[in-house]
């Protein structure tokens, strides 16, 4: 019972932080909707270089057309996700947060830190581009040769969960650095460089590289093993692989961030 009153009441919490984010982004309307358009006009740019490349090839590394275009589909609802919710937070306004004094402010709230931090701000401007996302699932999923499978749909769901999750606890890591030196925005630019390069397959990478985004830092778990799931090419060792890393992840990034806070002296230090 206590487990559910707690998340009926960051659900509210999270349903305020939404309409205070709302209405901020809609005082500034001509910003609000530029941003959108341009948010919408990469996502279809990005459908023409691909239109573009495979004009030149039947398919890249074993993938066709229809095949890398759902990846990057999956690789645009992952990264709408994180950027509507935690992303921004965490890698630019949480250094922010600490340097006016505002992080000591929450501290003395009736509330976990981590999830203040972590969606004080819903970015409404990157929501409209679930349309554009959607379309390109269709569009990729109707150029396809795969059959459709109840089994491997769940696996690719579970999947999707799983690399928000890696995100999650990757940028948690990073901005938690922000406790020793404050001001360090320089991690976002840095950790969505990463990021970026997960809407191509990994496949396309060879010796050490293949190595490292498959196994070390699994960027293949954000968009190419989940196209692999849904596509019935994925084994199951690197579904187990997967979900144990981030796991051990997730566990790791809480406790660097509970260390880093037990080590915070506060902005007026």
């Amino acid at each position: 019972m206590n487990f559910v009153k707690k998340i009926i009441r960051y659900l509210k919490l999270l349903k305020a932080f939404s309409i205070i984010s709302l209405m901020d982004q809609m005082a500034y309307p001509h910003n609000f909707w530029l941003a959108i358009i341009t948010k919408t006009l990469r996502i279809a740019i990005i459908m023409l270089f691909f239109k573009a490349i495979y004009l030149k090839v039947n398919n890249i590394s074993g993938w066709g057309f229809g095949e890398a275009l759902f990846i990057f589909a999956t690789f645009s609802l992952i990264d709408f996700i994180a950027n509507v919710t935690f992303f921004r937070n965490f890698l630019f306004w949480f250094s922010k947060y600490l340097k006016n004094g505002f992080f000591d402010y929450r501290m003395v709230k009736p509330a976990n830190l981590q999830f203040m931090t972590a969606f004080q701000q819903i970015d409404f401007m990157d929501l409209t581009t679930i349309l554009p996302t959607l379309l390109l699932y269709w569009y990729a999923l109707n150029r396809m040769t795969a059959v459709l499978s109840i089994v491997n749909s769940i696996l690719y769901f579970v999947l999707l969960a799983n690399a928000i999750l890696f995100i999650y606890s990757f940028v948690l890591i990073l901005s938690t650095f922000n406790f020793w030196t404050i001001r360090s925005t320089g991690w976002g630019r840095f950790a969505a460089g990463i990021l970026w390069m997960a809407r191509y397959p990994t496949d396309i990478y060879s010796g050490i590289f293949k190595t490292v985004f498959n196994f070390i830092l699994p960027i293949a778990f954000i968009a190419t093993w989940p196209a692999k799931a849904f596509l019935g090419i994925l084994s199951w060792q690197n579904i187990l692989y997967s979900l144990v890393f981030t796991a051990i992840l997730f566990w790791l990034a809480n406790r660097f961030w509970n260390f880093g806070l037990k080590h915070y002296s506060s902005a007026s230090s």
